[in-house]
């Protein structure tokens, strides 16, 4: 039982209550461990799993780890076909950051086909919702986060058609080629723009 929660956290949710997963750096000044942590609290009839290394040196998540509530399970970190399969068995990924330069994470579990749900500090959060790729919440206010969240997961279909669209954007532009293609021309344009200075 998580303190100061009075009955909220008498049971855990059921085995088969859907299940969120963050997996990353467990950290609170950049990936909002805290804020991932209220919203549990927020809507205790689903469960969440972090799954990552804790970043020892931000004392404020190593503090938020040391007070779970009990829908909230920390697996520590897995990597590999472990973590994907781990991360496509969930029925969402959620990532609260409070800042991301990118946030490699979001397209790793798109193209497993698991949902996500980002912040909309995420610097992909304009794409995923420009390009309806996934759904962006506003963690700032937790209890308009958690009440966005059981509107979002009551749309399984619609969740499921972003979901295939994110599968489609990661496959077609974010490949290994896509990426190399689109490296070489930047290269190409950068030497041929210093060749016409010189």
């Amino acid at each position: 039982k998580s303190r100061g929660l009075g009955d909220v956290y008498k049971r855990q949710p059921p085995n088969d209550a859907e299940h969120g997963i963050y997996f990353g750096r467990i950290n609170d000044y950049h990936k909002g461990v805290s804020r991932l942590l209220e919203l549990a609290r927020r809507t205790p009839e689903l469960r969440y799993s972090l799954v990552g290394a804790i970043d020892q040196s931000d004392q404020v998540a190593v503090d938020a780890l040391a007070d779970l509530p009990v829908n909230v399970e920390f697996l520590g970190p897995f990597h590999g076909e472990e973590l994907y399969r781990r991360v496509a068995a969930a029925d969402f990924f959620i990532h609260p950051a409070r800042f991301e330069a990118f946030g490699n994470t979001i397209p790793e579990a798109l193209s497993v086909g698991c949902p996500v749900i980002v912040s909309q500090e995420t610097y992909l959060s304009h794409t995923l919702a420009a390009r309806e790729f996934g759904n962006v919440l506003d963690f700032s206010d937790a209890g308009g986060a958690a009440a966005d969240l059981r509107e979002i997961l009551s749309q399984p279909e619609e969740l499921r058609r972003c979901t295939a669209r994110g599968e489609r954007w990661v496959r077609d532009e974010l490949s290994s080629d896509a990426v190399g293609r689109s490296f070489f021309r930047v290269y190409e344009f950068v030497i041929a723009r210093a060749a016409r200075t010189r």
